[in-house]
């Protein structure tokens, strides 16, 4: 069952419905909002909250700091989330201590619901984010299916990983993650769908149902056939730093994301080279993307990229032309690092970029895997970092 709303309107279908998948885009993408149907789902609204508090996790979803604060208040509150914080906060001190250990798997088991609902135990599997960087289990979860990652870190999820596919969760799992309140200060999002899913579906959700402050988001999906829809992506994460997708065919509308410090693209057909164009991008430092020279060349023209530092153009048998573009873009001589995987690259292009050698000032790698062995003694020769 998925239940919507819109004023004092109320929609509702069930899964069972040939129309539940299509009804869902429909309803979101006209500006309802999803809202838990009790008759179905846990409601998950009990939680005390703290509007000051809530502020300063939204506003930097990684600082350990405003949850170690918030967890006095909550505990006060008598919800475990603050016992929780405390003891993962003890934990990033004390990451061998059994004690600690045990008491954090007793919260979670005791808290039921209020801190990871029955869908998320079943196919996500329950972890926390170590000092180290390393993830342990924390959860009781029985990952029935190999659906992805939930990571704690200081009592909230703050790195999910969720894979849609044909045996594993489906779309409606992607909408609980989203809408639990441990999810709510969610900073790094990985999604990974195959054709057997209403990939449309996962993509209004992304862009039109509940939203974190997500500074992350990786989305890939196994399918040719169809456009994926992302317009409304900068507006629902406005604060995003890095950005991955790998879709064959993808449309955004508009992005413009002036956090942005790394993109990457993978996409046989999108209309990222007008995105690029269209605006600057104040903060991109990392950029990789596939080498459609005609698409790109507009972007490349002007200083759009101030603080590039690395650019990777990958896939292309116009290897002349794409080097053209380069040469000649005012952004050329900030590279630090220069990737051009499976371009071709005839003995016209390694001339050219020989003759421009004086322009890559600030170059300290260039990758050129397609190149031949006498091309590559040429780059050398000339002093470029191969």
């Amino acid at each position: 069952m998925a239940r919507f709303e819109k004023g004092e309107k109320v929609f509702e279908i069930t899964s069972d419905d040939g129309r539940y998948t299509t009804e869902q885009r429909k309803h979101l993408r006209e500006g309802w909002t999803r809202v838990c149907d009790p008759r179905c789902e846990v409601p998950l609204g009990a939680e005390p909250l703290n509007a000051t508090f809530e502020e300063a996790l939204r506003a930097d979803p990684d600082d350990a700091s405003a949850a170690i604060v918030y967890a006095d208040w909550l505990e006060q509150q008598g919800h475990p989330r603050g016992a929780l914080i405390a003891v993962q906060h003890q934990l990033s001190l004390r990451p061998r201590d059994e004690r600690l250990f045990d008491a954090e798997r007793k919260i979670i088991e005791d808290a039921r619901d209020a801190l990871i609902s029955k869908p998320l135990l079943a196919h996500l599997a329950i972890l926390r984010r170590n000092a180290d960087g390393k993830s342990v289990e924390i959860g009781p979860s029985r990952n029935l299916y190999g659906g992805g990652t939930a990571t704690f870190d200081h009592g909230f999820i703050r790195d999910a990983h969720v894979l849609l596919n044909r045996r594993g969760a489906d779309e409606d799992l992607l909408w609980e993650l989203l809408r639990h309140p441990s999810a709510r200060v969610l900073a790094k999002l990985g999604i990974a769908v195959d054709k057997s899913r209403d990939i449309a579906l996962v993509a209004t959700i992304i862009t039109h149902g509940p939203r974190p402050p997500l500074r992350a988001l990786h989305f890939s999906v196994e399918h040719k056939g169809m456009t994926v829809d992302l317009a409304g992506l900068d507006t629902a994460y406005p604060e995003l730093v890095e950005l991955e997708i790998a879709i064959h065919n993808v449309r955004f509308g508009e992005l413009r994301l002036p956090k942005l410090r790394r993109l990457g693209l993978a996409a046989g057909f999108s209309d990222i080279g007008r995105l690029l164009a269209a605006t600057t991008w104040p903060a991109l430092e990392s950029l990789a993307l596939d080498a459609d020279v005609e698409k790109l060349s507009l972007a490349f023209e002007k200083p759009s990229f101030p603080r590039l530092r690395t650019l990777s153009l990958d896939n292309s048998p116009r290897g002349l032309e794409l080097v053209r573009m380069l040469v000649r873009s005012p952004n050329v001589g900030q590279l630090e690092v220069l990737g051009l995987p499976r371009v071709q690259l005839p003995q016209e292009a390694i001339t050219l970029l020989v003759e421009n050698r004086a322009k890559f000032t600030k170059l300290v790698t260039l990758r050129v895997p397609q190149a031949r062995t006498n091309e590559i003694d040429r780059l050398r020769a000339a002093e470029f970092p191969v």
